[in-house]
């Protein structure tokens, strides 16, 4: 069998092309796919060393309610369109929350609902967005939600009530 200069053998496959060429196209996806791994992971971890000064901050803490029971099943997000700064934490049992190191400002709070988690359809299409009842609409959309907050140095309390 003669080889490429890279290792591979040339012989034919039953369709014409070469065992190196296709071998090459996988050795070219495997890196390609790395690639976009490792800047994924890069995203969400951090590139490491040392924390850009946002200035002073604020832990905020606060609760979900909706006619008087917890939302527990959410997102919540404190938006600065200004800075283009966006704070997310996912609600607990307890409809409660706790964003740590939030830049000092003002902010527009969105509740979104959990986004679905299960199998694609039959049709290819991913799983339908559940209902949440005990999030109204108006709440959902940093266009159309009312709350905003004003978020200070230190601890910061903000307990939310959605009503219909």
């Amino acid at each position: 069998m003669a080889t490429n200069g890279h290792g591979f053998g040339t012989e034919k496959t039953s369709h014409g092309s070469s065992l190196a060429n296709r071998r090459k196209g996988t050795l070219r996806r495997w890196a390609g796919a790395r690639v976009t791994w490792t800047a994924l992971a890069m995203l969400l971890v951090g590139c490491g060393g040392s924390e850009v000064d946002v200035g002073p901050t604020g832990d905020v803490k606060g609760t979900v309610v909706h006619a008087g029971k917890p939302v527990n099943q959410g997102l919540v997000t404190f938006q600065d369109t200004a800075r283009g700064q966006v704070h997310q934490a996912k609600l607990d049992m307890d409809g409660a929350y706790a964003l740590p190191k939030v830049p000092v400002g003002h902010y527009t709070v969105v509740i979104m609902p959990l986004p679905p988690i299960g199998e694609m359809r039959e049709d290819g299409r991913p799983p339908a967005l559940p209902d949440p009842v005990n999030i109204p609409p108006v709440y959902r959309s940093g266009v159309t939600t009312p709350l905003t907050t004003e978020v200070t140095e230190g601890e910061v309390s903000y307990d939310i009530v959605l009503e219909n």
